[in-house]
């Protein structure tokens, strides 16, 4: 009696799993504004300009010193020097978004404390 108890609990422990095991479906629905709203902040943040990161700005000499230095500790952020008047400045290639530059920026300011990231202004912005 018992050993066939026993079965029984066996059986039912295995199969129980499989009986009350469920399919869902799950079905968002959601308004075209919400869409429209998505499109919106994509071209916003297209239009906002490009994430970049001042190494340096100063006198012309100081630049091509610190650009040289700056590409070789960091040669996959492909620095540049640029000039706005009166100094001229060390800024990286353009970041995707905030949480990469954040991410960048934390690693460049180990070497060159005085980095911070700005947003450039996009060209038709400047016309």
């Amino acid at each position: 009696m018992i050993k066939n108890l026993f079965r029984i609990s066996v059986f039912a422990i295995i199969f129980s799993n499989i009986l009350n095991s469920q399919e869902g479906l799950i079905k968002v629905n959601s308004s075209n504004n919400v869409k429209l709203l998505l499109e919106i902040k994509k071209d916003v943040n297209k239009s906002n300009g490009e994430l970049k990161i001042q190494v340096f700005s100063g006198s012309r000499t100081d630049a091509e010193e610190i650009l040289k230095k700056f590409n070789l500790d960091f040669p996959e952020s492909k620095a540049v020097m640029t000039y706005e008047t009166p100094n001229y400045k060390i800024w990286t290639k353009a970041l995707k978004n905030k949480l990469e530059a954040d991410r960048e920026l934390i690693k460049i300011r180990k070497k060159y404390n005085q980095a911070f990231y700005f947003r450039e202004k996009s060209k038709k912005d400047i016309n």
